[in-house]
């Protein structure tokens, strides 16, 4: 495993915190958007005003967006694609970078061209990174999240301080 994949290119707070007129001006045109703990909280099934608005400035910017998420609840991420009106890749194989690289194809866009948003390093990070994609790190939502994904911030957590990266938790919208 290489350990610059569990490098974020980025990290910021939020997605409302992400520069879409700096990823524009550098070429990006599109998002992949992780939607538990990223967009909304897990389990959640209505996007906050500010994840809205955030996706109504990407369009302003000309990004298009694809929801990507490993959930088995196909009806949940569709609703929630639908409300947005963006596409969506659920069971999508995180971290796998064909689930990624699918995502891209959705938007009709090379991985070079195309940005990964989440708030796991193991999933979105690292796939993203494996894909050839601009990888940026959150800060998770809120504490309420799958099991496996508990056990797993607490490798992220090791990694990511052995990495000289700050990791904070808190509860919080985007």
């Amino acid at each position: 495993m290489r350990l610059e994949f569990w490098q974020p290119h980025r990290r910021v707070k939020s997605i409302v915190d992400v520069d879409l007129d700096e990823l524009r001006a550098e070429g990006h045109r599109a998002i992949m958007l992780d939607v538990d703990n990223t967009l909304l909280p897990y389990r959640s099934q209505d996007p906050p005003r500010s994840a809205r608005d955030w996706i109504g400035r990407a369009r302003q910017a000309d990004m298009q967006i694809c929801l990507v998420s490993n959930t088995r609840r196909i009806a949940r991420i569709r609703s929630i694609a639908l409300e947005l009106d963006v596409p969506f890749l659920a069971r999508a194989g995180k971290p796998r970078k064909s689930a990624y690289r699918k995502a891209a194809a959705i938007l009709g866009v090379d991985p070079e061209h195309a940005v990964v948003i989440g708030d796991q390093v193991m999933r979105d990070i690292w796939g993203g990174r494996a894909a050839g994609m601009l990888t940026i790190l959150v800060d998770p939502i809120d504490d309420n999240e799958f099991l496996l994904t508990r056990l797993e911030r607490l490798i992220e957590r090791f990694v990511l301080r052995g990495l000289g990266i700050m990791v904070a938790r808190q509860d919080r919208s985007p």
